[in-house]
């Protein structure tokens, strides 16, 4: 049946995201779940809601790892992929 929906344990949530046993138990608790007996799920479109939540955005980079990186592109710009030596870049004369 594909409509019913897909419930994951506390071992599965700690295999995704690589935390300990208690700290699963703690997020299913706070999302809805079903115990039945010693068992304790929720359901994969909660838990997917719940890290939608609580995904961060990386923090903006520093300005010296902006310039870092900008130079680290302009390197990989220009490098030739036969023999990795670096190209000059020549100015436009008028």
């Amino acid at each position: 049946m594909p409509d019913e929906p897909r419930y994951l344990s506390a071992n599965e949530i700690r295999a995704r995201l690589g935390i300990s046993r208690a700290r699963a138990y703690e997020i299913i608790r706070e999302l809805p779940h079903v115990k039945f007996g010693a068992n304790i799920r929720v359901a994969e479109s909660a838990f997917a809601a719940w890290l939608k939540v609580h995904t961060v955005a990386p923090p903006p980079p520093t300005p010296a790892e902006a310039r870092r990186m900008r130079i680290e592109a302009r390197r990989r710009t220009f490098t030739t992929e036969l023999d990795e030596k670096p190209i000059r870049p020549t100015r436009q004369r008028d």
